[in-house]
């Protein structure tokens, strides 16, 4: 269709342009309705994709980091402290390992602040618009006073099915994902980044946590747990073939290639090369983190009555049911929680 020079004017006060588009003088209309009868020009949508490429093109490699400057002010007034170790963690994900690694610092070391530091460093670069991060119910809100306080993202804590497709940043339990209702929606959605914390929850393939974070379409995806080997090797080779699929080969190639036994690792050297290709650890003592000497003592505190029966209520139920599946460690941890 051919539009005349009425048309065009309609058309054109009709969309808003970046600021950046200057708009032709009235002298350039000639050669524009004289461009579009010959189709010399791409469509609306081809402009808007070029546009959108040049964008991009002109934005700052990742050896220049956005996030530092951005946050600069925000952290100064909060009080936030980095670490030589957690920039050099945020290089080189974003750098090297593009977005992708498990963050395996000793406990203590900051992997909530390395992991939302490379989340921002995306977000601002318009590379990560829609993001999960999955952790246990009793972290959720942290994470979410975390983003919020400190690095000024506002994550919504998903509960209903509705949620997930509603809200771009979101932070839930991991059991709450994996409910049949919110599982289904959230494994159609694509996600551009999706952050695990205490990953080691991960290790067996068998499980519905697996499986759900398996199926979910990522861009980015970073693994964060202090503990990547817990049990034996194979654990190991769950989490990151759950991260980089064929980074370790078939598990049976692997166990042939690597494993002495259960616990026991051979050709260290050639297995650390490819582990450090996906699994950042930094230890206390290679660190600049002053840790207060810890004090313990133990302190006995007696069940009130209602605090007693609640607790052998709990604990003869879950007997009751443990009689059938022989989980001894289900119960310990229930009875641990109540407490």
């Amino acid at each position: 269709m051919v539009l005349d020079e009425k048309q065009l004017i309609q058309v054109e006060s009709a969309v808003v342009l970046p600021a950046e588009v200057i708009l032709p003088d009235d002298t350039d209309y000639e050669f524009i309705l004289k461009g579009q009868k010959q189709k010399a020009f791409d469509t609306w949508k081809a402009f808007q994709l070029s546009y959108k490429a040049e964008q991009i093109a002109a934005r700052p490699g990742f050896e220049s980091l956005l996030c530092l400057e951005h946050l600069r002010e925000r952290w100064r007034k909060a009080g936030v402290v980095t670490y030589p170790h957690q920039l050099k963690v945020l290089r080189r994900v974003v750098g090297k390992m593009r977005g992708r690694a498990i963050l395996a610092d000793e406990v203590g070391l900051g992997k909530t602040i390395e992991a939302a530091m490379i989340l921002i460093e995306y977000y601002l670069r318009g590379l990560a618009k829609k993001v999960l991060i999955l952790t246990p119910a009793s972290l959720c809100r942290q994470w979410q006073m975390e983003l919020q306080d400190k690095f000024g993202l506002r994550f919504v804590t998903a509960r209903r099915p509705e949620d997930w497709e509603h809200y771009d940043l979101v932070v839930a339990s991991i059991d709450a994902a994996k409910r049949p209702e919110n599982a289904e929606v959230i494994l159609h959605l694509n996600y551009d980044m999706l952050i695990v914390d205490e990953a080691h929850k991960l290790k067996n393939v068998n499980t519905r946590n697996y499986q759900l974070v398996s199926g979910i379409h990522k861009k980015y995806f970073l693994l964060l747990t202090a503990t990547p080997l817990q049990n034996n090797l194979k654990e190991l080779y769950n989490l990151i073939t759950l991260l980089r699929p064929g980074q370790l080969g078939s598990y049976r190639s692997f166990r042939k290639q690597f494993v002495a036994d259960n616990r026991t690792p051979r050709n260290v050297d050639n297995l650390k090369q490819l582990l450090g290709e996906v699994v950042i650890r930094n230890r206390r003592a290679n660190t600049q983190v002053a840790f207060t000497k810890r004090i313990v003592e133990q302190v006995c505190v007696e069940l009130s009555e209602t605090e007693r029966l609640l607790y052998r209520t709990v604990e003869q139920f879950i007997r009751n049911d443990l009689f059938r599946t022989g989980n001894t460690l289900a119960l310990i941890t229930l009875q641990r929680e109540i407490c």
